[in-house]
């Protein structure tokens, strides 16, 4: 029986026009036929109702939202604390002593945020939203781990590299809201604001820093607030 009830029903209707025999014979063919296509229709809507669900739920930012707002508060802490501690410091660190602490920090962040993936499993993996979340912050941790390590490898300033990674955060601001939260991207504004302030304003690089990653951490806070504390949040319709 073909898996499209349309189909199987034209199919049935031009059986029946070259059906021969006694009409008693040719209803009760029809009739089994019949019934075999309204059971393969309820098993395909069945199925479809399924993979909607699936697709809902896979989607849905509701699930998760509490645990996701919690590392972001972590990771938050730790991306707005060092930068502010690092202000005072900066000008008079030469790039030997600057790499290592950089590199040190970030690695500090990237083992944090590793072990809230691992105590939060079970939350963070469950849907397709959540696995987005937490490999976009994976891949940036890494990045810049990567560009830090390759620019002392080549000897480029550290206040250099750390005004370029405004436009790394921007980017992989902008990447991930277009397939989880379209909220989020007003952050990326943030981050472009904040690399022309630094070309400007170098003296303030660290402050900066910390200003637009407090941004970001407020508009994901404001979108993904929990549910319990603000009220119910509007669910897409993924079935259109």
């Amino acid at each position: 029986m073909a898996d499209d009830p349309i189909s199987a029903w034209e199919t049935i209707a031009a059986e029946a026009r070259t059906l021969r025999g006694s009409p008693d014979e040719t209803i009760t063919r029809l009739s089994a036929r019949s019934e075999s296509v309204g059971s393969t229709g309820r098993e395909l809507l069945e199925r479809y109702e399924h993979e909607l669900e699936r697709m809902r739920r896979d989607h849905d930012l509701r699930i998760g939202q509490r645990t996701r707002v919690f590392v972001f508060l972590v990771i938050g802490a730790l991306a707005m604390g060092f930068p502010l501690y690092e202000q005072a410091h900066f000008q008079s660190r030469t790039s030997a002593e600057a790499y290592p602490l950089y590199l040190s920090s970030l690695a500090l962040m990237l083992l944090s945020f590793l072990g809230l993936v691992v105590w939060a499993r079970e939350s963070l993996t469950r849907t397709r939203i959540n696995r987005l979340v937490v490999a976009t912050v994976l891949v940036t941790l890494l990045s810049n781990i990567a560009m830090f390590a390759g620019a002392w490898a080549m000897g480029v300033a550290p206040v250099q590299i750390v005004t370029q990674l405004f436009l790394l955060m921007g980017a992989m601001v902008i990447l991930p809201s277009l397939f989880v939260d379209r909220r989020i991207m007003v952050s990326a504004g943030g981050y472009l604001a904040g690399f022309v302030l630094a070309v400007l304003f170098p003296q303030w690089l660290f402050v900066l820093v910390a200003g637009v990653n407090l941004v970001l951490m407020l508009v994901v806070l404001v979108a993904w607030w929990p549910e319990r504390l603000r009220g119910k949040i509007p669910e897409r319709d993924y079935r259109a």
